[in-house]
């Protein structure tokens, strides 16, 4: 098997994502349900017109992972640090 990359410019690639979108609006059933994978790879879901990333194993995991309170920084503290 021969693999072929193409590069093709991200404002086209968003124009023809546009033009899906814009299409399946204009020719939609009562449900209309498609999936696609986004610029910075996330794979998105659409349901009735509505958008859903749908998370990969990884992001399972860190959403599942306990947080400490050193995981995160008060305001004042990261203006301290910035000043």
């Amino acid at each position: 098997m021969q693999t072929i990359n193409l590069n093709i410019d991200d404002s086209l690639l968003n124009q023809a994502i546009q033009h899906w979108k814009n299409f399946l609006s204009q020719h939609q059933k009562e449900s209309v349900n498609f999936t696609y994978v986004d610029d910075i790879g996330d794979t998105i879901q659409v349901i009735n017109g509505i958008e859903y990333v749908v998370p990969t194993k990884e992001d399972k995991k860190a959403f599942n992972t306990p947080k400490k309170n050193q995981d995160f920084t008060s305001l004042d503290s990261l203006k301290s640090e910035l000043s």
